[in-house]
């Protein structure tokens, strides 16, 4: 049973209301959303499957045996970012990504490959962290910066 509102401010609330709804069905449609908070819009879901792996390389595979210091270190507070960070720019990071990327077309075998080109992710990520970390500080907008740590 649908009830008629008593004024124009009712109508607005139930429209409102009905937006909501409406956008909550088509959005809970279109996304997934994961226990951790994140959420993936449908079909990107193999991005999001490379971003896992890469982050796995980085956190124990390769990327932990050269950038880590302790089985606890955060992957910005590693030589990887505060490298980029010590000597003002990203360039290196870049640098490195390029040549994995590159070393990546030198194999056949997709075992060998697939390694290369998820450090040159990596690699990626630790620049996007390092203009993160340089330009929130820079600019004081830390809070549309947030990356899920301190700055």
């Amino acid at each position: 049973m649908c009830t008629i509102p008593n004024d124009f401010t009712d109508l607005e609330k139930l429209f409102e209301d009905f937006r909501n709804k409406v956008n909550a069905e088509i959005q809970a449609d279109m996304e997934i959303e994961l226990d951790d908070g994140y959420i993936i819009p449908k079909g990107f879901e193999s991005l999001a499957n490379v971003f896992q792996m890469a982050i796995e390389q980085a956190a124990s595979g390769k990327g932990k045996e050269r950038h880590q210091d302790s089985d606890d270190q955060p992957f910005h507070e590693q030589d990887i970012v505060k490298e980029l960070v010590a000597f003002g720019g990203p360039e290196a990071a870049i640098f490195q990504a390029r040549k994995k990327a590159k070393e990546s077309l030198r194999f056949n075998d997709h075992t060998q490959k697939v390694p290369e080109l998820l450090g040159a992710i990596n690699y990626l990520a630790a620049a996007v962290i390092y203009h993160i970390l340089t330009n929130c500080q820079e600019c004081d907008k830390v809070e549309t910066c947030d990356l899920g740590f301190e700055i």
